[in-house]
């Protein structure tokens, strides 16, 4: 080149241009001596350089990726690393940044969102939010700023002073290549700035067609740049840091604007003070992660053909699912069988018929999607709906999408996104994003739609105020109350805001340890049954006007109207003041009386005649035998409803046990006594205004259409045994280890189903019965029950009484016990169980408590979990996080 170069200016040294000729010869020759001295090495790779030397100078003004980076040579002003925490391998303090133009992942469960994404979302609150939590949260990394792109793609450098309004901030210009060859001719050739775009050089110099080579675009001069909020970003620092030393020592630039733009650099840089970080690390860890949620729940965006709502139709039937993708999970197939229970995984879509969820992540897989409904000719009525989880999609616009009904996208293919498209299909977050593939879907003729949160969604426990120490404090509570055999094992489920934040299955079902809890097994809950169960129920039935809470009994119980019962009020038997008993123990009336061999029942002692245990100090007399017309050991005719494997009972006794209750003595007053034997009585004076019996009732008005189909009562029928976690050992009674079969034995003597006790839950399905309360009475953009309904059922009914109809409530006077957390608000309600169990929901805080547990295995004496305040140990642990200092 530089040989080229001399002749042509031979040629030319006749001209009448000989002065603009030479110059360009002296320019050629310097670029081409630079050139050999960095490709030779003549610049050595390991020179020392001095602080406030012209090298140390020239390199503050550089932002370096850490992987271009030579420990061998002077380290650049900045330098981005994708790492958290930074790993400093220098002493200067304003060296590193956090890089959050790509999605990252990092010591946090959820990764970073790229900055295309950040900048999809259609909430500018949660942009800033953003940007000022990554701030702060590069700090506490041992960082000093950060890197993002805004919606111009334009590339700006933060760096962290106080909040994002204080906020030093530098745009990142990438340094021109052959930056030299410009500064030198423009030197050399005296060229003119046209205005702010362009370098030129003198008008009658035809350099583009002398030298053949084009006019550069710079966009400004490289002395505007210095003279601006800029820092220059190289992918090669070593050759552009050496290109830019050469120039100012061969004079192209003036060492004053260098000066100029270190000294504005420096004094926005030195405004930096980390003291200005009040918050603790994590209390930043929690932010970031809440703001991280946030960007990919609303860059989620969903389009329809039509302007029908398109969760009416999803929601309305159970679907299947066809698997595209190409990167295969199971977290969406899961997370949709906890909406709807029913919907299943399918091998090809002839089995389509009403809806048909199709997973896709490329181009690729579009294709074949498409292909497959064109080969098995899916049905016209079938709702196909596409979910696409892919970076920057780009095949929106293909004529392909015309075979979908709803596209639902989320921009960034990432394992956790595909969770949240399981929410935001059946309504557990809400969409309304509007997508960076929004134009193409439109000019489809697709419509965007916004949806509202339905259902109970997921999140995390930052997410609710919940912080990670508080949940190992959990964590270590129920593994102590498990390590001292206070229960088996145990679920825990904790909600707010509409969303699971923790849900966590310790354990195994008995202390064989043979086989470990899961969210999805069931629980006998006892009482939970009244709350879960019992509570709707009633509450639609006051709302149809079938039922009157404060008419007697006798008017819904006519044979009742001969007994000192008659005049008990609905109302009465819902707040426990009836003046029944608490309990009658209907199996012991059915012993037979000579089996005793004249010897009580009970003693409290223990021999060789009582050495069955049912509690301490009381012992059951071994020889005790039930009468033969009421129990059998095998199902007959005469003996049709099943207590437990090995025992069954006459139908005839449900009677006799109803008889007993007519006939049991009242109390003197009406004061609050908790009693099942009430329960016993609203079943029977609701049972003719249902149409049905309580169980199928519950599960055709509620269970089954809110998609908590683990709400059952006698699971036998429907679950797997290995589902289902055992409860007592029953060796007073049944004599044998209860497996499927309720444990409260006059439950279980109703067949299983009664208002008191006798379902089996999860705590998930428990949550969806819980957040349909606590929205009011509305569940899946359906309402169940008025507002208003719910207000008076759960509010405190009277001074003498602290329970609500058909809920327990916190106890607020401090020398009477509470079956709560002394925290919970006087709004709260909820229930506990005699198996171990509690739910407990608090409007105050939007908040759901759920712990089921099997604290009665083997023996229901076991009483180390009530002893051990286990239940409301964690509560308190709960409101201790959310309730403000």
């Amino acid at each position: 080149m530089l040989a080229i170069d001399c002749i042509i200016s031979c040629v030319l040294l006749k001209s009448r241009r000989l002065y603009y000729y030479m110059g360009r010869l002296k320019v050629a020759i310097i670029t081409m001596v630079f050139h050999c001295i960095v490709c030779f090495g003549m610049v050595s790779q390991e020179t020392v350089i001095v602080e406030d030397s012209l090298e140390w100078k020239l390199a503050q003004l550089f932002v370096v990726k850490a992987e271009n980076v030579s420990n061998t040579y002077v380290l650049p002003g900045f330098i981005i690393n994708r790492r958290l925490p930074v790993e400093k391998n220098g002493t200067n303090n304003l060296r590193y940044l956090i890089d959050f133009r790509e999605a990252g992942v990092d010591s946090l469960t959820i990764p970073s969102p790229p900055a295309d994404l950040l900048n999809s979302i259609n909430n500018s609150a949660i942009r800033t939010s953003f940007v000022d939590a990554a701030l702060k949260y590069s700090v506490t990394n041992n960082a000093n700023g950060v890197v993002i792109s805004d919606e111009e793609k334009i590339t700006t450098m933060y760096l962290y002073q106080d909040t994002l309004l204080n906020n030093s901030k530098f745009k990142l210009h990438t340094f021109p290549d052959d930056l030299l060859s410009i500064l030198s001719s423009k030197h050399e050739l005296n060229y003119e700035i046209t205005g702010p775009k362009t370098i030129f050089p003198a008008p009658d110099f035809d350099f583009e067609h002398v030298l053949g080579i084009e006019k550069v675009e710079l966009g400004v001069s490289f002395e505007e740049l210095l003279k601006q909020d800029i820092l220059f970003y190289s992918d090669d620092f070593e050759l552009d840091h050496k290109q830019l030393v050469r120039a100012f020592k061969d004079k192209l630039i003036e060492e004053s604007l260098l000066d100029e733009a270190l000294e504005r650099r420096n004094s926005k840089i030195g405004q930096l003070n980390r003291h200005h970080i009040k918050s603790t690390d994590k209390e930043l860890i929690s932010e970031q992660l809440i703001l991280r949620y946030k960007v990919y729940q609303h860059s989620m965006s969903m389009y329809s053909k039509t302007n029908d709502l398109p969760g009416d139709k999803i929601n309305a039937v159970d679907g299947v699912i066809r698997d595209y993708r190409s990167q295969k999970n199971d977290i969406f197939l899961n997370r949709a069988k906890f909406y709807k229970p029913k919907t299943r995984l399918v091998g090809d879509i002839t089995s389509a018929d009403s809806l048909l969820i199709m997973l896709c992540d490329s181009p690729d897989s579009l294709i074949s999607i498409t292909e497959e409904i064109r080969l098995n000719q899916v049905p016209k009525k079938c709702y196909k709906v596409l979910l696409v989880s892919a970076q920057s999609a780009s095949f929106f616009n293909s004529s392909l999408m015309q075979m979908f009904d709803v596209v639902l996208i989320a921009e960034q293919g990432m394992y956790h996104t595909w969770d949240l498209m399981a929410q935001a299909l059946y309504g557990g977050l809400s969409v309304n994003g509007v997508g960076l593939n929004g134009k193409e879907l439109l000019e489809q003729g697709f419509k965007r739609h916004s949806t509202q949160k339905t259902r109970i969604g997921f999140s995390f426990p930052e997410y609710a105020g919940i912080p990670q120490d508080s949940i190992s404090k959990i964590n270590e509570l129920i593994r102590e109350a498990i390590k001292e055999k206070a229960t088996p094992g145990a679920q825990l489920l904790i909600a707010r805001s509409g969303s699971i934040v923790y849900q966590e299955s310790y354990g195994f079902h008995t202390y064989s340890n043979k086989r470990n809890v899961e969210n999805n097994h069931l629980y006998d809950v006892a009482s939970l049954t009244k709350i879960a169960v019992t509570f709707p129920v009633v509450m639609q039935l006051v709302e149809q006007g079938k039922l009157n809470l404060d008419e007697r009994l006798e008017t819904y119980i006519p044979e009742i109207d001969t007994t000192d019962k008659k005049d008990i009020s609905i109302s009465e038997l819902l707040l426990h003041e009836s003046g029944l008993r608490s309990y009658i123990p209907f199996h012991r009336n059915a012993i037979n009386k000579e089996s005793l061999r004249d010897k009580p029942l009970f003693s409290r002692r223990y021999s060789s005649t009582y050495n069955i245990k049912l509690d301490n100090w009381l012992y059951q007399n071994r020889h005790a035998r039930y009468r033969p017309d009421v129990f059998s050991r095998k199902p007959d005719s005469a003996h049709t409803v099943e207590l437990s494997t090995n025992m069954y009972m006459s139908e005839l006794y449900k009677d006799s046990m109803l008889a007993h209750i007519y006939a049991s003595e009242l109390r003197e007053t009406k004061e609050y006594l908790y009693s099942d034997l009430g329960y016993h009585l609203l079943e029977k004076a609701i049972e003719p205004l249902m149409e049905h019996n309580l169980d199928h009732k519950f599960e055709a008005n509620y269970s089954n259409r809110i998609g908590a189909n683990s709400l059952v009562y006698n699971p036998l029928s429907s679950f797997d045994l290995n589902e289902i976690v055992p409860s007592e050992k029953d060796l007073g009674f049944r004599k044998e280890l209860l497996h499927g079969y309720v444990h409260d034995q006059s439950a279980a003597m109703m067949g299983g189903v009664s208002a008191h006790a006798g379902l089996f839950a999860n705590a998930g399905d428990l949550a969806k019965m819980s957040q349909l309360f606590l929205n009011k009475g509305k569940y899946g953009g359906v309402e169940y029950f008025n507002p208003a309904t719910i207000e008076h059922f759960t509010k405190r009914q009277n001074n003498t009484n602290r329970r609500g109809l058909g809920v327990d409530k916190p106890e607020h006077d401090p020398d009477k016990s509470s079956p709560v957390s002394r925290l919970a608000s006087p709004a709260s309600y909820g229930h506990t169980g005699f198996t171990g169990t509690i739910l407990w929901i608090d409007p105050q805080y939007d908040l759901i408590y759920i712990f089921l547990s099997n604290r009665i295995h083997p023996r229901a004496y076991n009483k180390k979990l009530i002893e051990m305040n286990v239940r409301t140990n964690i509560q308190d642990i709960i409101y201790n996080s959310i309730i403000p200092n």
